[in-house]
């Protein structure tokens, strides 16, 4: 990893979208091919994208390991498919809506 270097991926899907953080390259290719592969849209970022284009959208900080450990792009992705109005039980698994 170059020194300070992110890696930051949006997974978007019916108009909503979460951003990954993820420990390197490898990690952030396999969850968007993983994404990709269910329909989703995704798009690499910068930091400086982040801040002032993405801030306040659900963030997922898969650098940490207890977040990689429970982290599910099944779930999230179901939460995506969710129509924007009734997201309803899945949503409340992250915590409310903030996806956008």
């Amino acid at each position: 990893m170059v020194e300070g270097e992110r890696y930051l991926l949006i997974i978007s899907k019916n108009k909503s979208s979460v951003v990954l953080e993820c420990t390197d390259s490898f990690f952030l290719d396999t969850y968007l091919c993983e994404a990709e592969s269910k329909g989703a849209i995704c798009k690499r970022i910068t930091i400086e994208e982040f801040y002032p284009t993405y801030r306040g959208f659900r963030y997922f900080d898969l650098r940490n390991p207890v977040t990689r450990e429970i982290f599910s792009m099944i779930e999230v992705i179901e939460i995506l498919d969710a129509p924007l109005e009734d997201h309803g039980e899945a949503e409340d698994l992250f915590g409310g809506n903030i996806f956008h």
